[in-house]
């Protein structure tokens, strides 16, 4: 009986530490549920670089083309007999150049971006990977306290019922 009341406050305690441990499983699983949807943004990212990739180079060929012409235009600028042709030839060149220098910008951040994004999610991983195993070290040290605390229960019983029965 006195082993009973001295392991009941202990039983609790272990049980609220269970609860805590559970919640803490809990949180892992959902952040490797969150994971994994990183990972599949991350990867259909990867999809769409080959594009972005296909895209950049075609746009900085275009751009460096262009920028030449439009450098070596400006003599044929100046000799045009119809100068508002001439203008709006001027206008429109000048627009696909700055068209394809924004495009190749946001080309080049989302690599930046995809790329940092890869960085974290592997950062992600190492942490999560190390609190798993804390976790299941710590649950692991609670089932061997519990599994001992009522092994040690029923020793002390049975030689309480032992000493009882020799009275």
């Amino acid at each position: 009986m006195l082993s009973i009341n001295a392991t009941t406050p202990l039983e609790k305690n272990l049980g609220k530490l269970q609860n805590q441990l559970d919640a803490i499983k809990s949180r892992i699983t959902l952040v490797e549920k969150e994971m994994d949807i990183k990972q599949k943004q991350v990867s259909q990212g990867d999809e769409l670089l080959g594009v972005a990739q296909v895209l950049l180079d075609s746009k900085v060929r275009l751009f460096y083309k262009l920028s030449r012409q439009f450098g070596s235009s400006g003599m044929a600028f100046l000799l045009q007999k119809d100068l508002p042709s001439a203008l709006r030839m001027f206008g429109y060149q000048r627009a696909v150049v700055q068209n394809d220098r924004d495009t190749i910008v946001k080309v080049v951040l989302y690599i930046k971006d995809l790329e940092q994004k890869k960085k974290n999610l592997e950062s992600e991983k190492v942490k999560l990977a190390g609190v798993k195993v804390e976790t299941d070290k710590q649950a692991a040290f609670l089932q061997k306290e519990i599994t001992g605390a009522k092994s040690y229960q029923v020793q002390i019983s049975s030689q309480i019922a032992q000493l009882s029965q020799k009275q």
